[in-house]
């Protein structure tokens, strides 16, 4: 397989075996990872420190479905990538090549492949490699999968089981309990926890709390307010987790702890030494979210919240202040609960409902698997808050016990489960015979996402020559043999029901989408996208008037007139996925294009809330920061770079200069090309990244040129033109000329990281 020009080696202060070691194979194994965006970032890290010793180059690509030309020249110049698993299916899609060369796919939170549109994903984009791929390993790891057998089965059905393994040892021990109130509160009532499962209590600890009646009732009382208190009693033990289900609940919980602290003699956590980083945290954060804003004062005291609507960069600054102890309490959702290794001695369990619905064990044990982290702590606590003495039971008979822990069920497998239960108007026995019935398509929202999801999925699987067929018993077949490699048609088949009605149903409307789309051009264009189909056509008809534009003004391609181009190119970009995420909240879809333009130009987050705040009904900054990462750093790039594939494709528009740059403009918040590249090697700071890029002297660098330029300049050069963190530009590290690499790669869920990083 060709490759094109690589980038000069980067020289590496550390010390590597050369590649022509024998103990390395000429061609190393890649893998692939999944996990959340913030475990992403991580996991590229630590492989990072511990693979570069003997010669192999991890690099990662983050984000959405977003498709960015030159970040895929990382595959001709990596070992190790680590991915999100929305961004493998498109690599997959675009370049079909990638599935030989992959040695060993490692998925890390292994449990994501469970029921819903994400779990669908990661199931179909490992069925492809299976039946692409044989000679790829999949291996998947999960500390909250209990049916782990069974899924080891379907990766390899001749293995019978002897590929699963299951470790109970752990290097720290995790006491569980649940925190509960006693006695009358007339009289006063003292809050204690009982550790241990609901059949076996190992111990009790009495009056770790009290409260007395305030005027007309007890305080604590609310779940935030005793959430408050237990973290202050827990916290001299060590750093302290609030897991939360809500943005709103990590909010107050770390309000009241703000308001509970300013009531003690000393309204700050931690020790004096601590006072400096936390300064330089509020600094920085204040250049994001303003002086004024609550988590700027919040963290002065050693407290914090974090959530997924908070600007990614601020996101990573208390992720490293917690990890490093100048944070002793984080207030958080599962942004944090997906497998981040941080020194957590006590995860406090402040809610247990989400949306009026209660959530699963396996989250519950997934958030709890934070405490008592190996190499950070020797013993764990983690602690449920009951409201009342009945809720504790309930709360120690539901989550306390590990055997309650809800099995991994593929969302194929559930498609079809509710839509015959819907047919037959029962649940269906195992073993009963189903050959016959018609699945019915779904009217519920979830089951339709699904069932649109897994047809693009086996449409893109699919050879053309059988999709296009007359012959509906031969759609058939190929549908069922597809789905006979999932995971679903495994466990579909563990119940003994045919795989027909599924085979017939998915066929079926397989076939309606190729009428949709007769032309094979077309279909093929919309599905290199990942993009819905009435999205895959809004993309069509947006290129078809780019295209026409271009046509009657030729001169918008010159680059005086770039602006004029963007906001031709940002104003067709009306496609499905576009308008649902701008619209949400009643926001107006006229705000995207001159937003963006803002964006791009470098606006800081404070300048684009407060001149855009009215118009989308943003009260906090975090919401306008929320509104430019869902609207303009994911689904905007995603539908300019489908619009720009498309021309390409489809009308022979050669993207060259900025338009061709145009998707990571609006991923990373810069204007340039080369501003880009140092994005997305790693420099979080749009202002550093951009400043960066204005010193290279090379005219209209290529990537391969700019990541050569950046590893002449001298380390301290580099830092100082920063005025940064170091680490990112260290990391850049060495990309050595070598044959074909056969990649291993990490997929990561999440994920909530939209951002790609170059390293080595």
């Amino acid at each position: 397989m060709g490759h094109p020009p690589r980038p000069r080696p980067h020289r590496r202060n550390r010390r590597q075996p050369p590649r022509s070691d024998p103990a390395l194979p000429r061609s190393a194994a890649g893998r692939l990872r999944g996990a959340p965006r913030a475990l992403a970032a991580q996991v590229e890290r630590h492989l990072a420190a511990s693979l570069e010793l003997v010669g192999l180059r991890v690099s990662s690509l983050f984000g959405g479905a977003e498709h960015v030309r030159y970040e895929n020249q990382l595959l001709d110049h990596t070992d190790v990538l680590v991915v999100t698993t929305e961004k493998l299916d498109l690599l997959l899609r675009n370049t079909p090549e990638l599935a030989g060369r992959l040695r060993l796919v490692l998925v890390d939170e292994g449990h994501s492949i469970d029921r819903s549109a994400r779990g669908l994903r990661l199931e179909t984009v490992l069925t492809r490699i299976r039946r692409t791929t044989p000679q790829a390993r999949i291996v998947l790891l999960s500390a909250v999968l209990p049916n782990g057998e069974d899924i080891a089965r379907w990766l390899e059905p001749t293995a019978d089981g002897t590929n699963h393994a299951k470790i109970d040892w752990s290097p720290s021990q995790l006491r569980t309990g649940v925190f509960s109130w006693q006695g009358q509160e007339k009289d006063g009532q003292t809050g204690s926890i009982h550790y241990g499962t609901a059949q076996d209590r190992d111990f009790f600890v009495p009056k770790v709390l009290t409260r007395r009646l305030t005027r007309t009732r007890l305080f604590p009382r609310d779940l935030k307010d005793v959430a408050a208190a237990l973290a202050l009693h827990f916290e001299r033990l060590g750093p302290v987790l609030i897991s939360t289900t809500q943005p709103a609940y990590a909010q107050a919980a770390a309000r009241a702890l703000q308001t509970a602290l300013d009531k003690t003699d000393t309204p700050v956590l931690g020790g004096r030494n601590q006072r400096d980083q936390r300064r330089a945290l509020s600094e920085r954060i204040a250049e994001h979210l303003g002086e004024e804003h609550e988590l700027t004062v919040m963290v002065t005291q050693g407290i914090a919240y974090h959530h997924g609507t908070i600007p990614q960069p601020v996101r990573h600054l208390l992720e490293r202040s917690y990890r490093d102890g100048a944070l002793r309490v984080l207030c958080a959702t599962s942004t944090l609960s997906q497998g981040m290794n941080l020194p957590v001695k006590t995860v406090l369990v402040h809610s247990t409902w989400r949306n009026q619905e209660q959530i699963g064990v396996r989250e519950f044990w997934n958030a709890a698997g934070r405490a008592g982290r190996a190499f950070q702590e020797t013993e764990g606590h983690v602690v449920l808050i009951a409201k009342d003495t009945q809720d504790a039971r309930n709360l120690r008979r539901r989550y306390l016990d590990k055997d309650n822990i809800e099995p991994v069920l593929s969302t194929i497998g559930a498609l079809y489960h509710r839509l015959a239960i819907t047919r037959l108007g029962t649940r269906p026995a195992p073993g009963q015979n189903l050959t016959d019935i018609d699945l019915p398509d779904p009217e519920l929202e979830d089951l339709t996402d699904w069932a649109q999801e897994l047809e693009l999925q086996l449409l893109t699987m699919l050879a053309e020559e059988v999709v296009d067929t007359p012959d509906q018993h031969l759609l058939e077949d190929a549908a069922h043999d597809l789905l006979a490699h999932t995971l679903g048609g495994h466990q579909i088949g563990a119940q003994e029901w045919s795989l027909k009605p599924l085979a017939r149903f998915t066929a079926r409307r397989v076939a309606a989408l190729a009428r949709q789309l007769p032309d094979p051009a077309a279909r093929a264009a919309i599905l290199r996208t990942g993009l819905s189909l009435q999205g895959g056509l809004d993309a069509i008809t947006a290129a078809e008037q780019v295209a026409n534009t271009l046509t009657e003004h030729p001169g918008l391609l010159d680059p005086a007139t770039w602006p004029a181009l963007r906001d031709t190119v940002l104003t067709a970009t009306t496609i499905q996925e576009l308008r649902r995420s701008a619209t949400d909240k009643n926001r107006p879809i006229g705000a995207v294009v001159p937003l963006a333009g803002d964006w791009i130009a470098g606006w800081t987050l404070q300048e684009i809330h407060h001149h855009y705040q009215l118009l989308l009904a943003a009260k906090d900054i975090t919401a306008t920061s929320d509104y430019i990462d869902k609207v303009i750093t994911h689904d905007l790039a995603w539908a300019v770079s489908s619009i720009l594939q498309i021309l390409e494709t489809r009308h022979g528009i050669n993207l060259e200069g900025p338009l061709a740059t145009l998707p990571a403009m609006l991923k990373y918040g810069v204007d340039t090309a080369p501003a880009c590249y140092a994005a997305s090697l790693g420099i979080h700071q749009r202002s550093a990244a951009t400043g960066l890029a204005a010193r290279c002297p090379i005219p209209e660098p290529s990537f391969s040129d700019f990541t050569g330029w950046l590893d002449d300049r001298p380390a301290p050069s580099v830092t100082a033109t920063l005025h940064t963190d170091p680490q990112p530009l260290a990391d850049t590290g060495q990309l050595t000329d070598h044959d074909q690499v056969e990649l291993a790669i990490t997929i990561s869920p999440a994920p909530e990281d939209r951002r790609r990083r170059t390293s080595r």
